[in-house]
């Protein structure tokens, strides 16, 4: 009837007025996710921004000591003097129980890049004493994948214990500078589970035959990608000397002439690309799966 249906509709009316003035859910459903949910997603954050979220609450005071990942931009800093206060206090503050899974630094161009390029100053971003602790500190905290990209003018060498690291699976070292400095690398990479190599600018040592053969210990290797490197004054030619590896990208690999010697019987996928055409190329085995 007429009387029933007005009924249920100002029935209706009331739950509606009631609903629109209820108050509203303040609690911060985010702070109540699981402990392993909210590191998840700081481990995908600037690692200073992630440091920050500690002035949020109680609960997020002591979260970021957990994190497994240092990603961390030069950038973003308006000092050196900065830079190394907030990686000093990361390193010491953080639970040392916790591996440090995956580090990424981008080292940007020096402060007063201006006047470096006219020769009147260098100064590094970063203390090569803290970016050695880094490397150190990863490799003792097992960790997994380890990259760093450094600007134009940056001159470091990479810690040895680096090249020996047992857990490492994906290591990038990028030194591209237009001024001819270059990270050094051993005569021999000792990496046992590496599966992913990048090397953009660096400089290969050759043994007392004159040829260079980095890659021949990292047993499980299976993509390597080299950009603009260098060969040290005695050696002629880089032996890229893997039985794993599948893909391979030669891009400009050698900035001088030089000889690749290709020594990689289940190479499945090659890259080269080689605009001055200095380079030779030659092969020990039967490349039959390309």
């Amino acid at each position: 009837s007429s009387t029933e249906g007005k009924e249920s509709e100002g029935k209706l009316v009331v739950k509606m007025k009631e609903e629109l003035f209820l108050p509203k859910d303040d609690r911060d459903k985010i702070s109540e996710l699981p402990d392993n949910i909210l590191l998840h997603m700081m481990d995908f954050m600037d690692t200073r921004e992630a440091v920050q979220t500690c002035v949020l609450s109680k609960r997020w005071n002591n979260l970021w000591k957990r994190l497994s990942t240092l990603l961390f931009n030069t950038s973003k800093f308006e000092s050196v003097f900065k830079i190394n206060k907030f990686l000093c206090r990361f390193l010491s503050d953080r639970d040392d129980s916790i591996s440090l899974l995956n580090v990424d630094l981008d080292v940007g161009p020096p402060i007063e890049l201006e006047l470096y390029l006219s020769g009147v100053l260098y100064r590094p971003p970063i203390e090569l004493e803290l970016l050695h602790r880094i490397m150190e500190y990863a490799v003792s905290h097992n960790c997994q994948r380890f990259t760093i990209n450094t600007g134009i003018g940056f001159k470091f060498e990479v810690v040895t214990v680096i090249f020996f690291c047992p857990s490492l699976t994906n290591l990038r070292l990028s030194c591209g500078t237009p001024l001819g400095r270059t990270c050094k690398l051993p005569k021999s990479l000792q990496l046992p589970v590496l599966e992913t190599l990048h090397l953009h600018s660096v400089f290969f040592t050759a043994s007392d035959n004159g040829c260079a053969e980095p890659f021949s210990k990292c047993f499980l290797l299976n993509t390597l990608v080299l950009k603009r490197c260098v060969l040290d004054e005695h050696a002629e030619v880089i032996c890229i000397s893997n039985s794993n590896l599948s893909c391979l990208v030669l891009d400009n690999t050698l900035k001088g002439a030089g000889t690749i010697v290709l020594s990689t019987p289940k190479l499945r996928l090659l890259t080269i690309q080689d605009y001055a055409c200095r380079n030779k190329y030659s092969t020990t085995c039967n490349l039959s799966f390309l």
